[in-house]
């Protein structure tokens, strides 16, 4: 039997863990750099909502752990898949850790999921990263994929209620990003695929006796001098 994948994304975000940790716990921060609306902050136990307005999608979470400011995990989808945040103090910040599992499907289906993951799981942390580091709100999810937006649609799909699992963002848009932090983010340091609007994903634990996953890491990017 195949592996099931573990996708991880990491960045090195230049704020206190406490900072880093709030930004994803409190959707007045993460709806500047994430989904558009939240039906309550994350809290131990809770159930949650996300929106993606512009694109008419949403998902339901529950929150399995919450230990500020080092650990963040929940479960969304159905059957549930697991996400965890881990928050690591380095000299220079924060390092933020997005971990995602329990992809389903033949293997194509779970390839694919995994890549999707892995793609908008570290475009997040890029809209993270320049918010926190330089007030700088990049819109990368919305922006995205702009003819995929409600409000812009044809009027024979505005008819349409779609409830989409995943925002997925193009590596192609992470790579420009990346240069926008290189060449035009500061004066001296700069620091999901597909083209349908889907909206999230990254994991670490894998249920009683399922083979060890191996892990899908994100190629990490040294930051420009």
């Amino acid at each position: 039997m195949p592996e099931a994948p573990i996708v991880q994304a990491q960045m090195l975000i230049r704020a206190t863990p406490e900072t880093v940790f709030q930004a994803f716990a409190d959707p007045a921060i993460t709806t500047r750099f994430w989904f558009s609306r939240a039906s309550g902050p994350l809290e131990p136990g809770a159930r949650v909502r996300w929106d993606w307005e512009h694109y008419g999608a949403s998902t339901e979470l529950r929150v399995l752990a919450l230990e500020p400011p080092r650990r963040i995990l929940i479960e969304w989808d159905e059957p549930p898949c697991p996400v965890e945040w881990r928050f690591e103090a380095r000299a220079e910040g924060t390092l933020v850790t997005i971990r995602n599992w329990g992809f389903r499907g033949d293997a194509g289906a779970v390839a694919a999921q995994a890549i999707d993951a892995m793609g908008g799981f570290t475009m997040v942390l890029a809209g993270a990263k320049a918010l926190l580091e330089h007030g700088i709100r990049l819109d990368l999810v919305a922006d995205h994929h702009p003819e995929g937006h409600v409000d812009r649609a044809a009027p024979a799909a505005q008819g349409m209620a779609p409830r989409l699992s995943l925002v997925t963002l193009g590596v192609d848009e992470l790579e420009r990003a990346l240069r926008f932090y290189r060449d035009g983010a500061r004066p001296a340091e700069r620091g999901h695929r597909g083209t349908r609007a889907r909206a999230r994903r990254g994991g670490v634990l894998r249920a009683p006796g399922r083979p060890a996953p191996r892990a899908v890491a994100a190629q990490p990017v040294a930051p420009a001098m």
